[in-house]
């Protein structure tokens, strides 16, 4: 049985495939809070500062595994998130969901080749 808190991540994945998907939340949480950290290698250990990105990410969940909405990021009900900005750069979400993703809309990478999607979990 959790406790209040759980983090699931994806695997490293290429930011060549344009899109990152959580592995499955656990359904005891309901509010999630979203964040991706890019890497410079595929073994997750040279961080890449989204402020020295360019692009978007757009942060989406999904309460079934195939309709997925939107989440709130920052005060933006958009779910984009800008690359090259200062802010914290989290998405945030509430309710039962299955999965979290991240579709990459990457203008300059600054060297990053990987990218991690990281949910944190939290229970009302």
């Amino acid at each position: 049985m959790p406790g209040n808190h759980s983090i699931v991540e994806s695997y490293i994945t290429p930011i060549s495939d344009g899109v990152v998907l959580s592995k499955e939340l656990i359904s005891d949480f309901e509010n999630h809070y979203v964040s991706v950290t890019f890497f410079s290698d595929d073994k997750g250990r040279v961080v890449i500062s989204k402020s020295a990105m360019a692009g978007n990410v757009v942060l989406e969940a999904t309460t079934n595994g195939v309709e997925y909405g939107v989440m709130l990021v920052d005060t933006d009900t958009d779910g984009v998130l800008l690359l090259g900005g200062t802010g914290e750069l989290v998405g945030q979400v509430a309710g039962s969901y299955k999965y979290c993703r991240a579709t990459l809309n990457i203008t300059g990478a600054a060297g990053a080749t990987h990218v991690k999607l990281s949910v944190n979990n939290y229970k009302g």
